[in-house]
């Protein structure tokens, strides 16, 4: 017999949902649990539009992502993946959302240090939410710790507190997509625990399974 989630109550769920929460940062004590990977940052998406809509913002909708970038199979997590080869078959299909380039700031070929780098990488962020508009721009996605498009890219330390405080700055919501890096995957239970970038959004799913 199968009962959707939202409709009945069970003991290991609810446990569970105690246990992440108290691994959880401050403040994030609210679980919410789907099939997978995909659902997860697909419902993160949807959650963030829910508490616009619920603000009084109804004009915030993008979701700006990384390029490259994966999170995710379904329409509305490939909407936010940044990967074309995976996107150019279903793009009449979805909208698909504007972009950013990943922080790959050791390819980079300047005479910038790394701290200078990783403050530039975030500052495309705000020329990205500038010129699409602040009042239209809901979140930004990001994996932490890259993964399956960045092979366990990492930013510089300056990157994070500066996303941080741009997202604040224009009142964005921060997803963090720990799917492949979360779930004590990197030292700590959150890759983004590393650094001074707490998210107001994560989604969770591989490493809670292994």
């Amino acid at each position: 017999t199968f009962a959707y989630r939202l409709h009945f109550e069970n003991e290991p769920a609810e446990e569970l949902a105690r246990e992440l929460a108290g691994k959880l940062p401050e403040g994030m004590d609210r679980i919410f649990f789907v099939s997978g990977g995909s659902e997860a940052t697909e419902s993160c998406i949807k959650l963030a539009r829910q508490w616009a809509v619920a603000t009084g913002q109804p004009k915030r909708w993008k979701v700006i992502t990384r390029f490259p970038s994966y999170h995710g199979g379904t329409l509305g997590s490939l909407s936010v993946t940044g990967d074309d080869a995976l996107a150019e078959t279903f793009i009449p299909m979805m909208q698909v959302m504007p972009t950013v380039p990943a922080p790959a700031a050791w390819r980079d070929r300047d005479n910038l240090s790394m701290e200078q780098r990783g403050i530039r990488y975030a500052d495309m962020l705000e020329e990205k939410i500038l010129a699409e508009g602040p009042e239209s721009v809901l979140a930004f996605i990001m994996e932490p710790v890259g993964g399956a498009a960045t092979a366990a890219l990492v930013a510089p330390d300056s990157y994070y507190p500066r996303i941080r405080e741009i997202c604040d700055r224009y009142s964005i919501l921060l997803i963090h997509d720990e799917v492949m890096s979360g779930a004590g995957r990197t030292g700590q239970f959150l890759g983004g625990d590393h650094w001074n970038c707490k998210p107001d959004i994560v989604a969770l799913s591989k490493g809670l399974g292994s």
